[in-house]
C-alpha cells in the first residue's frame, strides 16, 4: 500500500467515500470526486468488483464474483483488485468499511 497504508485481507470490504458520485455509462462506471478535480473510469472488471462491495461482499467474495463473470486467473484477479483498491484509497475515492467488533 502507499500513503494510506490500509491493511487488506480477504475479509476486508470497501465503499465509495460520501463525496464520490458514480454513474454507469454502458458497461463502465465513471467516478467523480465532488471535493476535488479527480475522476476515474472503471472498466467492466472494476465495475464488477465495486458492485460486489456495494452488495456487502468482502474482498474474497468480490473476487469470486469477478471470477464467475470473467475468464481470468485467480492470482491475477486478486493482484489487480488490490492494485485498484490501493489506487482508489490513495486518491480518496474509496474507504475501508470498519469491522464490527
Amino acid at each position: 500500500m502507499h500513503e494510506q497504508d490500509v491493511p487488506v485481507d480477504g475479509s476486508s470490504t470497501f465503499r465509495y467515500v460520501p463525496h464520490v458520485l458514480s454513474r454507469k455509462v454502458r458497461d463502465e462506471v465513471v467516478l467523480l470526486d465532488m471535493k476535488g478535480d479527480k475522476y476515474l473510469g472503471l472498466d467492466p472488471v472494476g465495475v464488477c468488483l465495486m458492485e460486489a462491495f456495494q452488495a456487502g461482499h468482502d474482498l474474497d467474495g468480490a473476487i469470486a464474483q469477478v471470477l464467475d463473470m470473467f475468464e481470468a486467473q485467480p492470482d491475477q484477479v486478486r493482484s489487480d483488485a488490490l492494485e485498484l483498491i490501493d489506487s482508489m484509497v490513495t486518491q480518496g475515492l474509496l474507504e475501508p468499511v470498519p469491522t464490527s467488533s
